[in-house]
């Protein structure tokens, strides 16, 4: 998709606001969704004993994603097919839209 779209596949490099939240400078992507990725996503197996805790998780999930913002356009897409992922992966039911 680098042809059709220059950003397609990367970090963002721009400044993200949407008037209401603050999001990290460009440059802090990458160390944030490392972090997010070894705070939040690896300790996806913790969560899975009742569905309060499930949908306490997803919503971190959801949450911190959307405040890293960490592609151009398309974050709310990326996590809501990432939720739909982790939900099947734990035989859940997808959300429905």
């Amino acid at each position: 998709m680098g042809h059709i779209y220059e950003h397609a596949g990367n970090y963002r490099t721009n400044y993200a606001n949407n008037n209401t939240l603050y999001h990290p400078t460009a440059f802090l992507v990458k160390d944030y969704m490392t972090s997010f990725d070894r705070r939040i996503l690896k300790q996806y197996t913790e969560y899975h004993n009742s569905i309060q805790h499930l949908a306490k998780y997803l919503t971190l999930v959801y949450n911190e994603f959307l405040f890293i913002s960490p592609f151009t356009t398309g974050n709310v897409n990326v996590v809501t097919i990432l939720i739909n992922l982790m939900l099947y992966k734990k035989e859940r039911l997808t959300l429905l839209y």
